[in-house]
């Protein structure tokens, strides 16, 4: 076996390490230079700000579309209903059983129907405007005028217009 010998110069610290003229890496920083660095760091702090500021206002745009979008939802659902009951209430068969109900009216028999021819819109002249009034035209079938409005209304209308067809057809 081989012996190690001992060293007796390594027991000490090296001499190059207790050199005083060597530098330390905390040498004071000129003005200049600590100015350089508060800038910089100043320039990161605001940076941080700003990109904070950012993800808030992306997070507040992003709540709005959210809302927006569920606002849009309820607003298609409710255009949905509405359309649905419009269809309901436009149906022949309501609008009938309105007219017959609430309205009084009732369904023609072929003998009572009076059909009324008109005239195109060019061919009207002011001498139609001396038609007699509507009190004096009788229905066919012996109707009450005083009784159901809209079909006083409706008699109006076509008396003022055609009179003269309309009092020739009743009779």
């Amino acid at each position: 076996m081989v012996a190690v010998q001992e060293q007796s110069k390594y027991t000490s610290l090296p001499e190059r390490l207790n050199d005083p003229d060597r530098q330390s890496r905390h040498t004071p920083l000129s003005r200049r230079q600590k100015l350089v660095m508060a800038g910089l760091v100043l320039s990161v702090f605001i940076s941080g700000i700003f990109v904070v500021f950012l993800y808030a206002q992306m997070v507040s745009t992003g709540y709005q579309i959210y809302k927006l979008r569920t606002q849009t939802n309820t607003l298609d659902m409710q255009v949905k209903d509405l359309s649905e009951e419009l269809e309901r209430l436009s149906s022949l068969d309501r609008i009938e059983m309105v007219a017959t109900t609430k309205l009084g009216m009732v369904r023609p028999d072929l003998k009572t129907m009076v059909i009324v021819q008109t005239e195109p819109a060019e061919k009207t002249t002011l001498e139609n405007n001396t038609s007699p009034p509507a009190e004096d035209i009788c229905l066919a079938g012996g109707a009450d005028k005083k009784n159901n409005w809209v079909i006083q209304a409706l008699v109006n209308l076509v008396a003022n217009n055609h009179g003269t067809n309309l009092g020739s057809q009743a009779s």
